[in-house]
């Protein structure tokens, strides 16, 4: 019996030592796509990260941090798939740990969309703060990018609206564009793919975080990380950049995720110039 609990303790120990080295160490994941909807030679690149969580543990330094790694790889857009903020906004005030977020650059803009951890406090002070960086906030609604060729949706986070009926009022035009749906939590993807979505990006589930944690997320979520295709739709699922509660990483590395999109059609979306919002309505 002693030994059984020596080997047990030396391994959550050793797991525990390297998940405290990995977090530190985010890695750059590489997804291509190609796409009938966009003319052919058109070369398109999104580069996503959620799940920072700053506040009392991470702050400015850590998210400039991110920035730079996501300017080190020249998106076209940037999109924040959620959980910005990890629970008082306080912290995050003070350390002006947001002021990073100015400094991306990509020439499509950058867009959040909301976690359950942004709605912790005061989400429309959040929304102000980034809007003063020139950061777009996705919240139930659209924008068209790309000379109006991509379109990007964010929906409100599953936690404050778990219905699917916003994904489906926004989808109406999804035949004209290369439509991108964001979703904090990987929950929706099924109903995506019958609206026609063609890429659905997700965070959320920190890929369990500390092992064994994955064999939760597993079971909870279909997609809890990685790749799959849903029909004609591909579904991406980070695993985040930051963390949340203790600082330890077993499962996978924190990540920020460059997916290059490449067309290989003609140009299917109509003159949308003087449309930057469509806004869902209730």
């Amino acid at each position: 019996k002693r030994l059984v609990a020596t080997v047990v303790v030396t391994l959550f120990l050793g797991v525990g030592c390297y998940g405290a080295w990995n977090v530190y160490q985010p890695v750059v994941r590489n997804e291509r796509i190609v796409t009938e909807k966009l003319p052919q030679g058109t070369k398109f690149r999104i580069v996503m990260f959620s799940d920072v969580h700053l506040g009392r543990l991470l702050g400015r330094n850590f998210a400039q941090s991110v920035v730079s790694k996501v300017n080190g790889q020249r998106p076209d857009v940037v999109i924040v798939a959620g959980d910005l903020v990890d629970s008082s906004l306080s912290p995050v005030v003070r350390g002006n740990a947001l002021q990073p977020l100015g400094d991306l650059v990509a020439p499509e803009g950058v867009y959040v969309v909301f976690g359950n951890h942004d709605f912790f406090d005061n989400p429309k002070g959040l929304q102000r703060l980034l809007k003063d960086r020139h950061v777009n906030v996705l919240m139930g609604s659209s924008t068209a990018v790309l000379n109006s060729q991509v379109k990007l949706t964010g929906l409100v986070d599953f936690s404050r609206d778990s219905s699917t009926d916003a994904l489906r009022q926004l989808a109406g035009a999804n035949e004209y564009f290369f439509s991108v749906l964001v979703d904090h939590q990987p929950r929706r993807m099924l109903a995506a793919e019958e609206e026609g979505y063609d890429l659905y990006l997700a965070g959320h589930t920190h890929t369990g975080q500390m092992w064994p944690n994955r064999l939760f997320t597993r079971y909870i979520f279909d997609l809890d990380y990685g790749r799959r295709e849903y029909g004609k739709m591909t579904a991406i699922v980070s695993g985040g950049i930051g963390f949340w509660g203790p600082p330890i990483r077993s499962s996978t590395a924190p990540e920020i995720v460059t997916i290059d999109v490449e067309g290989t059609g003609k140009v299917l979306a109509e003159n949308m110039a003087n449309v930057t919002e469509i806004p869902i309505s209730k």
